[in-house]
Protein backbone atom coordinates (compact mmCIF):
# COMPACT_ATOMS: atom_id res chain seq x y z
CA UNK A 1 0.00 0.00 0.00
CA UNK A 2 1.26 3.46 -0.87
CA UNK A 3 1.17 6.21 1.70
CA UNK A 4 -0.22 9.70 1.19
CA UNK A 5 3.15 11.30 1.96
CA UNK A 6 4.75 9.81 -1.17
CA UNK A 7 5.42 11.87 -4.26
CA UNK A 8 2.26 12.70 -6.24
CA UNK A 9 3.60 11.04 -9.41
CA UNK A 10 2.80 7.62 -7.99
CA UNK A 11 2.98 5.90 -11.34
CA UNK A 12 6.78 6.03 -11.25
CA UNK A 13 7.06 4.20 -7.91
CA UNK A 14 8.18 0.59 -8.14
CA UNK A 15 5.28 -0.51 -5.91
CA UNK A 16 2.69 1.16 -8.15
CA UNK A 17 0.18 -1.25 -9.68
CA UNK A 18 -2.67 -0.37 -11.99
CA UNK A 19 -5.81 -2.27 -11.13
CA UNK A 20 -7.87 -3.96 -13.80
CA UNK A 21 -10.80 -1.59 -13.17
CA UNK A 22 -8.59 1.40 -13.91
CA UNK A 23 -7.28 -0.13 -17.14
CA UNK A 24 -10.80 -1.04 -18.20
CA UNK A 25 -12.01 2.46 -17.38
CA UNK A 26 -9.25 3.98 -19.50
CA UNK A 27 -10.20 1.82 -22.48
CA UNK A 28 -13.89 2.64 -22.04
CA UNK A 29 -13.08 6.33 -21.75
CA UNK A 30 -10.97 6.34 -24.92
CA UNK A 31 -13.69 4.50 -26.79
CA UNK A 32 -16.41 6.92 -25.66
CA UNK A 33 -14.43 10.13 -26.00
CA UNK A 34 -12.60 9.53 -29.21
CA UNK A 35 -13.99 6.76 -31.40
CA UNK A 36 -11.22 7.52 -33.92
CA UNK A 37 -8.92 4.50 -33.79
CA UNK A 38 -5.97 6.36 -35.33
CA UNK A 39 -6.21 8.92 -32.53
CA UNK A 40 -6.64 6.19 -29.91
CA UNK A 41 -3.46 4.50 -31.19
CA UNK A 42 -1.61 7.80 -30.88
CA UNK A 43 -2.84 8.22 -27.30
CA UNK A 44 -1.90 4.63 -26.48
CA UNK A 45 1.64 5.26 -27.76
CA UNK A 46 1.85 8.38 -25.62
CA UNK A 47 0.74 6.43 -22.55
CA UNK A 48 3.54 3.94 -23.22
CA UNK A 49 6.05 6.79 -23.48
CA UNK A 50 4.90 8.04 -20.09
CA UNK A 51 5.03 4.59 -18.51
CA UNK A 52 8.50 3.81 -19.87
CA UNK A 53 9.90 7.28 -19.12
CA UNK A 54 10.89 7.76 -22.74
CA UNK A 55 11.32 11.02 -24.60
CA UNK A 56 11.03 14.13 -22.42
CA UNK A 57 9.60 12.11 -19.52
CA UNK A 58 12.94 10.38 -19.03
CA UNK A 59 15.15 13.46 -18.94
CA UNK A 60 17.03 13.66 -15.65
CA UNK A 61 15.53 17.07 -14.87
CA UNK A 62 12.02 15.67 -15.40
CA UNK A 63 12.75 12.79 -13.04
CA UNK A 64 14.20 15.16 -10.40
CA UNK A 65 11.12 17.37 -10.71
CA UNK A 66 8.95 14.44 -9.59
CA UNK A 67 10.10 15.31 -6.07
CA UNK A 68 9.28 19.01 -6.22
CA UNK A 69 6.30 19.56 -8.51
CA UNK A 70 2.64 18.70 -8.23
CA UNK A 71 1.34 16.35 -10.96
CA UNK A 72 -0.22 19.25 -12.87
CA UNK A 73 2.97 21.34 -12.66
CA UNK A 74 5.04 18.36 -13.78
CA UNK A 75 2.76 17.64 -16.72
CA UNK A 76 2.77 21.30 -17.76
CA UNK A 77 6.57 21.22 -17.73
CA UNK A 78 7.20 17.85 -19.38
CA UNK A 79 4.06 16.73 -21.22
CA UNK A 80 4.42 18.98 -24.27
CA UNK A 81 5.29 16.17 -26.70
CA UNK A 82 2.07 14.36 -25.81
CA UNK A 83 -0.69 16.78 -26.72
CA UNK A 84 -3.41 14.17 -27.29
CA UNK A 85 -2.78 12.58 -23.92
Amino acid sequence: MLHANLNPMLHYYVEFKVHYEVKRGMCDCLDRLEGDFDEINKIEAQIESFKSKSEFFGYPIAQLALKTKTPSQWWESYGNEHLEL
